[in-house]
């Protein structure tokens, strides 16, 4: 009887700590090479079901080559679920990005473009980020965390 109790009581501590693992991550990050975005164009699907969490997107890129430019204008738009442009805008990936590594030959760029966004509708928002296609560039990835 008491090796059930025991048996039942560890079946059941294993079931919680399944059950709390699987909560949702607190960030989402994806990746486009440039060769799979279309004509210039990433698209990024940012899931914000949920309205009452604030969401930071920060954008990313990989430049390569020797001779790298200073500044990489891109052009972002970011539409809500029910099809409205909520943002449409210039912004410059330059010497002010973060830069999260470098070699000679290549560089990591990040830039936060939105902060503490408190969504209106919730539902799964689409980001778009169009760059003049460039041998240098190796993609464009967002990270999307919420809190």
């Amino acid at each position: 009887m008491r090796h059930n109790i025991i048996s039942i009581c560890l079946i059941l501590m294993a079931v919680v700590f399944s059950v709390a693992s699987c909560k949702e991550p607190p960030s989402r990050e994806k990746f486009i090479l440039a060769e799979d975005s279309v004509f210039g164009r990433y698209d990024f699907d940012v899931d914000m079901t949920d309205t009452t969490r604030t969401y930071d997107l920060t954008l990313y890129t990989r430049l390569d080559g020797a001779d790298l430019p200073d500044s990489l204008p891109v052009s972002i738009s970011f539409v809500s679920p029910g099809g409205a442009v909520t943002e449409s805008e210039l912004v410059f990936f330059s010497s002010g990005a973060q830069l999260v590594d470098s070699s000679y030959f290549s560089r990591g760029l990040k830039v936060p473009y939105i902060q503490d966004f408190l969504p209106q509708e919730g539902g799964i928002w689409k980001l778009s980020v169009y760059a003049r296609p460039a041998a240098y560039l190796r993609g464009f990835g967002l990270v999307a965390a919420h809190h």
